[in-house]
């Protein structure tokens, strides 16, 4: 298939500066609110009523904590929504050794759960009363401990991000190389003959372009619009 004589001008294709049009506020977004709303607290914490007083073979004293250090621990914890800074607050308050011995499964640890009350000094308390206290479930503390213990991974986000973008990036890049290597025809009317403003490809040129290079045609017009800003 031949193109038309359109193309054959001397004016290169220029990408266009950044536009000024109003961007979008990161945070108000639905997504980004159900992620705030999943690391908030779902309930207050709950007073220990287990009884451990730091009786022979049960070093606990969970009976000792009072409603404030309560309180100032629970604040800490979601001082911040995000999961990074909650997992990291969770190791501070947590320690854990693998165990000696593992008949059945290999992976397993021990871990001993704190609450801290003042700088520098913890109180040990009993699993349930941790869980209680923090609104935490048992799966998240071990999976976050076990990470930390046995392989000294430090607490990371797993969850969203782009994982579809990166598929297209040869795709992208080829069209923008494609489309660049062409040249227009004059300056875009009404903008003072500006440099990176360029036309005139008509609808029937654009159509022969896009299927002499690929057959998805809704990913070149974004190239071909968004990013190189080319008038068509």
């Amino acid at each position: 298939m031949e193109i038309d004589n359109e193309l054959s001008v001397t004016l290169p294709l220029k990408p266009c500066p950044r536009n000024k049009c109003r961007k979008k506020t990161r945070g108000e977004c639905k997504r980004q609110k159900l992620k705030k709303l999943r690391h908030t607290p779902k309930e207050l914490p709950k007073f220990p009523t287990c009884g451990h007083n730091g009786q022979s073979g049960k070093p606990y004293y969970c009976s000792s904590l009072t409603m404030h250090q309560i309180k100032i621990f629970h604040r800490n914890l979601y001082a911040s929504n995000e999961k990074i800074k909650q997992d990291c607050f969770i190791i501070a308050s947590c320690k854990g050794r693998k165990c000696k011995r593992s008949k059945l499964n290999k992976d397993k640890i021990s871990i001993n759960y704190f609450v801290t009350t003042d700088p520098g000094k913890k109180i040990r308390v009993c699993k349930t009363v941790f869980l209680k206290i923090g609104g935490l479930s048992r799966d998240r503390i071990e999976r976050v401990m076990k990470n930390y213990v046995l392989y000294g991974n430090l607490p990371q986000e797993n969850r969203g991000g782009d994982r579809v973008g990166a598929k297209n990036d040869e795709k992208k890049t080829s069209i923008k190389n494609f489309i660049e290597s062409l040249n227009c025809v004059k300056s875009h009317y009404c903008r003072s003959q500006t440099s990176c403003r360029l036309s005139s490809y008509t609808r029937r040129v654009l159509d022969q372009m896009r299927s002499l290079h690929t057959p998805d045609l809704t990913l070149f017009r974004v190239v071909f619009v968004v990013p190189l800003k080319s008038a068509v």
